[in-house]
């Protein structure tokens, strides 16, 4: 199952098939290693139409249905050495989330950028029974919409970029919010809850606190 994107708008499709394009442009789309050779082309006509009207849960079926992955790769051994195994049954899904939520989180990045009052804050798109520590402690954070946006267009992974170590798709995702009035965007909003996990990064605020029937 796919992520939960609160804010997956025209708008938002539209800025994600613009940055999109941008990547195009400068070569920068990404390039699985488990994709077929000469199956680029495709690859980007699906990514281009799943922003269009579609999810990521579509996108990995594509990706399945149209072979557009190895069945094999190579893999390196605890003792060093080099053998072929089976690519996971995961890997469409993995490549589908990354990919979709990259562009998704770019977008919402532009639309922040242009919008005055408004912030950006981590969330759980998808529900977990045992979400890692380390990106359950990311939920609630602000995060800065220029720092990221310039973070992703690098090819940065979104888990890497909001301050989660590497490791599986980690289920974050951001969302729009108001700024409360009267915080301004480099003061931490809220109250620390919990302590940021090492490494993070200086432009992680503390998380967003609510009041009575916030979201």
């Amino acid at each position: 199952m796919g992520l939960h994107y609160e804010q997956l708008e025209r708008e938002t499709r539209r800025l994600m098939l613009e940055e999109l394009a941008l990547d195009e442009r400068e070569g920068q789309i990404y390039r699985s290693q488990r994709l077929v050779r000469d199956r680029d082309p495709h690859y980007l006509a699906l990514l281009r139409a799943a922003f269009v009207s579609e999810t990521d849960d579509w996108l990995a079926y594509q990706l399945h249905e149209q072979k557009l992955l190895e069945e094999h790769e190579l893999r390196r051994t605890p003792k060093g050495d080099v053998t072929i195994a089976r690519v996971p049954t995961t890997a469409e899904q993995t490549l589908a989330e990354g990919e979709f939520n990259r562009y998704y989180v770019r977008a919402l990045c532009r639309r922040v950028e242009e919008t005055p009052g408004m912030m950006l804050e981590i969330y759980r798109a998808r529900e977990s029974d045992q979400p890692r520590p380390e990106s359950a402690l990311r939920v609630g954070h602000e995060v800065s919409a220029t720092v990221l946006l310039t973070d992703l267009r690098t090819g940065t992974r979104v888990e890497m970029a909001l301050g989660v170590p590497a490791g599986p798709n980690s289920g974050l995702s951001v969302r729009m919010r108001r700024r409360e009035p009267g915080v301004g965007p480099d003061r931490p909003v809220g109250h620390e809850t919990a302590p940021n996990p090492p490494g993070t990064q200086d432009y992680l605020p503390p998380p967003v606190q609510r009041g009575p029937g916030g979201g």
